[in-house]
C-alpha cells in the first residue's frame, strides 16, 4: 500500500507505521482514519494532582469530575498553561499527563 497522504497534519509516516496499519486493519478508510489519529491526537485536558488543599478559586477554568477521578485531582481545559502558573511554582500541584 502507498503511503496516505499526510497533509492535514504535515506529518510525515514512517513505513513501518503504515506496515503496523496494513497488518492490524483490513479496510483502506480504518488504516488512513487510524494513521491520522496517530499523527493528530486529540487535544487532552490539563490535569493536576493537587500537594495541598485546592486553590479557591480556581486558577483555571474546571471541566466537571470524571466518575473515578479523585478529589484532589483536578482537569481544566486544553490549553491551560498549568504548568506556568505561580502556584506550581510554589509546589501547589504536580502537572499529570491525563492521555
Amino acid at each position: 500500500m502507498p503511503l496516505p497522504s499526510t497533509a492535514k497534519s504535515g506529518v510525515k509516516l514512517s513505513r513501518l507505521a503504515v506496515a503496523c496499519a496494513n497488518r492490524l486493519l483490513e479496510s483502506p478508510s480504518d488504516r488512513e482514519r487510524f494513521l491520522e489519529a496517530l499523527t493528530t491526537p486529540p487535544p487532552y485536558p490539563a490535569t493536576v494532582l493537587w500537594c495541598q488543599e485546592p486553590a479557591s478559586p480556581l486558577p483555571f477554568e474546571p471541566l466537571p469530575p470524571l466518575p473515578w477521578q479523585p478529589p484532589w485531582v483536578s482537569r481544566f481545559a486544553a490549553g491551560s498553561r498549568t504548568g506556568q502558573h505561580p502556584l506550581h511554582e510554589a509546589g501547589a500541584y504536580y502537572c499529570l499527563d491525563s492521555s
